[in-house]
């Protein structure tokens, strides 16, 4: 009976036709057949439901409950009970029911782009987890395919009934796909991935905005997440920039650049295997690797001020100086001790004195739950000495960064006032 019931959806007009889905929204809820149709602007979504029952003694107002159910949490507008071939349309408050010959057509037609990343990104997870138990976790190759099919998905289309493909909108697709590998990496029993804080991410994209331009870098990309906040941060500032990102581990490569398939602006990945190679740009936004020592057969890093070091922290943001561009911009994330251990007591001074080092911001908690580190924001002009903007926040750091925040507009206010690095 449900394959009738789709051949008359497909009759009535309906291009995409899915039979008993899963979807996120819908928790432990399929019915039996999901339409999608084009909206008022063109969109493709969720339109029709329709649940198909056996039995002529059953009367087709009993499935009213469990339609405006589907109503609610998918938003569709045409619900129909199919009992014995008998098809019957729910009124708009599912009161009741009333006989019809047929589904109706599509008031806007099949054809649209999917444009709710919300939608596509269900789609793309019940794909996903497909033949997977999402309860016992994965290893690192469900971030394999959830790289594939966000890059099959922005290439080809989400596949909404088999072998029927919808096409997507970009921006759908780049908040989608940065969604599916998210979720990918957080039910993967994989190595722990660092995965930052979505505060932390939004403020260093908004310490780099006034300096976007040319290329901008992320030497320790991961997944992309500080570069996608600053595509955002580009396209709302109408900036033209190149992005450009680094990353050592295949999986996370692999991820990124599928997502980079739909990004806004231009974006390009490379594999990183040399942590201190500099990466020559006019901004570099970056959350490195923390409390690293350099191995004894790479020998101390030769750093900019003459000094020799081992301690990674420090090489690092050296390596990260020595890419920045006259006039650039870096915003950085260190620990807390980086500012204060005695062996780097020299280096620091070197920057103080040839750097504008524009702001220092304390933060508890910022990595948690991945560990307990205190850690310091930094943003580094490559200008003149000038004024820090000091602050060290505590366990409301997130509503301090978070936009509007108090300790947010303090800085900006003084890293971008007009003579500031100049």
């Amino acid at each position: 009976m449900e394959m009738q019931a789709q051949r008359m959806l497909e009759d009535a007009g309906y291009a995409f036709v899915q039979v008993e889905p899963w979807l996120p929204e819908l928790r432990n809820h399929r019915p039996d057949l999901l339409g999608w149709a084009a909206n008022a602007d063109g969109e493709l979504v969720p339109w029709v439901i329709v649940e198909v029952k056996q039995g002529s003694n059953k009367p087709p107002q009993l499935a009213l409950p469990q339609l405006a159910r589907y109503r609610d949490l998918l938003g569709t507008v045409d619900h129909y009970v199919v009992i014995d071939d008998e098809w019957f349309r729910a009124d708009d408050g599912f009161r009741s029911v009333m006989r019809v010959d047929a589904p109706q057509s599509p008031r806007f037609g099949a054809a649209g782009l999917l444009a709710d990343a919300g939608l596509v990104t269900s789609v793309l997870t019940s794909a996903l987890w497909n033949g997977v138990d999402p309860r016992r976790g994965s290893d690192g190759s469900i971030i394999d395919k959830a790289a594939e099919l966000v890059r099959s998905a922005t290439e080809h289309g989400v596949e909404l009934a088999p072998g029927e493909y919808a096409q997507v909108a970009p921006q759908a697709m780049f908040h989608a796909g940065r969604r599916l590998v998210a979720a990918a990496i957080e039910r993967s029993r994989w190595e722990p991935i660092y995965t930052p804080n979505p505060v932390l991410v939004s403020a260093m994209a908004a310490f780099a905005r006034q300096k976007l331009a040319g290329t901008v870098v992320d030497p320790f990309a991961g997944l992309g997440t500080l570069l996608w906040a600053v595509a955002e941060e580009a396209v709302q500032q109408g900036a033209h920039v190149m992005l450009r990102g680094r990353e050592c581990v295949p999986s996370l490569l692999k991820a990124a650049e599928a997502i980079a398939l739909s990004s806004p602006v231009p974006v390009r990945f490379e594999m990183g295997g040399n942590l201190l190679a500099p990466a020559a740009a006019d901004v570099i936004v970056s959350l490195p690797p923390l409390g690293m020592r350099l191995q004894s057969e790479g020998g101390p890093a030769e750093l900019l001020n003459g000094e020799r070091a081992r301690d990674g922290d420090v090489a690092i943001v050296d390596a990260i100086l020595r890419g920045l561009n006259p006039g650039g911009r870096a915003v950085v994330l260190v620990p807390s001790s980086f500012t204060f251990r005695a062996r780097g007591e020299a280096y620091r001074r070197f920057l103080a004195e040839n750097y504008r080092v524009a702001a220092l911001i304390g933060l508890e908690g910022a990595l948690q739950p991945y560990t307990s580190i205190s850690t310091v924001l930094m943003v580094i002009d490559h200008a003149p000495a000038s004024g820090t903007f000091v602050a060290q926040l505590a366990a409301d750091w997130e509503a301090q960064l978070a936009p509007g925040g108090a300790a947010l507009e303090a800085a900006l206010a003084h890293i971008e006032a007009p003579s500031a690095g100049s």
